[in-house]
């Protein structure tokens, strides 16, 4: 069986293994080769909350189509042990080296995933609002949502004007911050969200897109190299 040296980008791997922890159901990843890139698509447990990362595929250079890891998390622990490590695949098999050191990594069965359970890419045609929200910005909901224990995050959208309204209806505490949108026009939206989605977004500066069927877009910006749109939809408010 042919043994091929793995091409990856540390930080790329990093930032993969924050979106399994936080979102992943079971931190399961799966990488699929598409022409020059390599990509991956799912979402939470409770499937409110979906990801597409797209990256060239020197970000993460494997042998096959496909490259699954049942834990990634447990596969990263394992490569940031050492300090510049080689991969090597043969077959099934990674092999992470560096210098005499060596740690053999079984890789799962790409049928773990089973075809029907497969995240599709969405299907974009317009927003309807518009806004930019930056690492700052998530951070503080992020850190807020945590101090109220919240609930329940509803996004409003009236005059011209975005709130981020965070709910603990147990002790009654809110929290609301408000954000200009790019695209002023006179429409008023209001959507329930997935309570943890600020805590499960990586930080980073964020173009926020929202449609009429309240479904939110965030796609990570600044970026070289990759991509990340984060999709959340309306969840009822029982």
């Amino acid at each position: 069986m042919t043994k091929v040296n793995v091409e990856y980008n540390k930080d790329t791997l990093e930032l993969v293994n924050e979106l399994a922890e936080k979102i992943n159901a079971n931190n399961t990843v799966q990488f699929e080769r598409e022409g020059d890139q390599v990509t991956i698509k799912a979402c939470d447990v409770a499937e409110s909350v979906v990801y597409i990362f797209k990256a060239d595929k020197s970000h993460f250079d494997f042998d096959e189509d496909m490259c699954t890891f049942y834990n990634f998390p447990e596969f990263y622990n394992l490569l940031k042990s050492f300090n510049e490590p080689e991969i090597v695949q043969e077959g099934q098999t990674l092999t992470i080296k560096e210098n005499r050191s060596r740690i053999k990594y079984q890789l799962s069965d790409d049928d773990i995933i089973d075809e029907d359970e497969k995240i599709e890419d969405v299907d974009w045609d317009s927003s309807d609002i518009v806004l930019n929200l930056t690492q700052d910005n998530i951070s503080k909901i992020s850190k807020m949502s945590n101090a109220i224990e919240a609930d329940k995050v509803k996004l409003v959208v009236k005059d011209e004007q975005l709130t981020v309204k965070l709910f603990n209806n147990k002790h009654d505490n809110t929290y609301d911050d408000v954000f200009d949108v790019t695209n002023p026009q006179d429409l008023n939206l209001e959507l329930v969200l997935e309570k943890d989605l600020f805590n499960k977004i990586p930080l980073g500066d964020y173009t926020v897109n929202i449609n009429e069927d309240l479904l939110v877009q965030f796609v990570l910006k600044n970026v070289e190299g990759f991509t990340i749109e984060i999709y959340a939809s309306q969840m009822s408010e029982d």
